[in-house]
């Protein structure tokens, strides 16, 4: 089934490793053109390298001049954005050993604002004009469950689902379509730590309906779904990517 990505331009926050770099794989794979933001350069220049049609730009979401430098780039390069995708992200471990305020400011500055920002940037530059865009945003399953010890992440996840949810109908008379998914627990990068204690293992396994343990690709396809016109009906939807993890 062709997905209509021939010639399409994603911009991807978060793109090296996990599921925004499986997420750029599928489209490059598909015929897109991939804008890969990140701020791990020798990573991401290396993807870049290996994908092809594919550049890559040095993009802190707290920094809202990396941001408006990111969608230089993008225009620089392809000339439009169609797609945004915005997976840039920190886990409980990016910010254990600091104070618990600013653990919080840290995870709501990544998750709600980089996540309004590049939305802001990129509709209001490009999208909005040119009348066309999908946007997805990732939130979590701990919107809808909670996670022990992990406040601040949940409650920035749960931000971002409602970031979706009050901007989607604004930006839907523009022609874009907004969308997040509420990912479970899956194997990637930023979740090594989750997956380093056997017991937490066997209970994952254990919680999901399928008899193993997901990673970002199972992710990714869903992500790039939304991205597609064949969701083109599909607006302000919180779609829950957890394998029966989380039922809602």
């Amino acid at each position: 089934m062709d997905l209509g990505f021939k010639d399409k331009v994603a911009v991807i926050t978060g793109a090296v490793g996990g599921m925004g770099e499986e997420a750029a794989r599928v489209l490059v794979a598909e015929g897109a053109k991939v804008v890969l933001a990140d701020i791990r350069d020798d990573l991401g220049q290396a993807l870049a390298d290996e994908l092809g049609d594919a550049v890559y730009v040095h993009v802190d979401v707290t920094d809202y001049a990396d941001i408006t430098q990111m969608v230089d780039r993008a225009l620089e390069a392809y000339g439009t954005i169609d797609i945004l995708i915005n997976t840039a992200g920190i886990g409980g471990s990016a910010v254990r050993n600091l104070p618990e305020q600013e653990q919080w400011d840290r995870m709501f500055a990544v998750h709600v604002r980089g996540t309004a920002a590049c939305i802001k940037e990129v509709t209001e530059r490009v999208m909005i004009p040119n009348g066309y865009g999908k946007i997805v945003n990732v939130a979590s399953l701990c919107n809808h469950s909670g996670a022990g010890g992990m406040s601040s992440y949940c409650a920035a996840k749960a931000a971002i689902t409602q970031l979706t949810l009050g901007g989607a109908r604004q930006l839907g008379k523009h022609g874009i379509n907004m969308n997040c998914v509420s990912p479970g627990n899956v194997r990637s990068p930023m979740t090594q730590w989750l997956f380093s204690d056997p017991a937490r293992v066997e209970q994952i396994k254990n919680d999901v309906v399928f008899d193993r343990i997901g990673d970002a690709r199972d992710i990714a396809f869903p992500i790039v779904f939304l991205c597609s016109d064949l969701a083109g009906w599909v607006v302000g939807a919180d779609l829950n990517v957890s394998a029966g993890q989380v039922i809602y």
